[in-house]
């Protein structure tokens, strides 16, 4: 069952958002802030703190578990490709620093993916 982008159909309605930055992929702080009931996405700033695949998958279906809220990660400059690719679970992408449009381009062809296979789908 296909959950849906709770920040995108806000943003599409014209409605107003409120969420949180977090620096840890503990899933016990993804549930805190999911029965808190308060937020519509939770923000996981990658640059700040350590994680891996492992971390980030469990962050993931703990978000899951709420209807009302989604989850982003924010990809730094130089990991960008890789964790873009691996993120792609994440229902939306924050890459800064572009040093210049070739390597925000890079970035986004990373999720250029096929018609079978786009951000949201299953």
């Amino acid at each position: 069952m296909k959950k849906n982008n709770v920040l995108r159909d806000l943003i599409n309605e014209g409605k107003p958002t409120i969420g949180t930055h977090v620096h840890t992929v503990w899933p016990g702080i993804a549930e805190v802030i999911g029965y808190s009931g308060t937020m519509d996405y939770v923000e996981f700033t990658s640059q700040y703190a350590p994680y891996d695949l492992f971390s980030l998958d469990n962050f993931a279906r703990a978000i899951e578990l709420f209807d009302h809220m989604t989850s982003m990660i924010k990809v730094d400059q130089e990991p960008r490709t890789y964790i873009t690719e691996k993120a792609t679970g994440s229902r939306a992408i924050a890459s800064n620093l572009h040093l210049c449009s070739e390597t925000g381009q890079s970035c986004a062809g990373t999720l250029s993916l096929s018609p079978s296979r786009r951000l949201g789908s299953p």
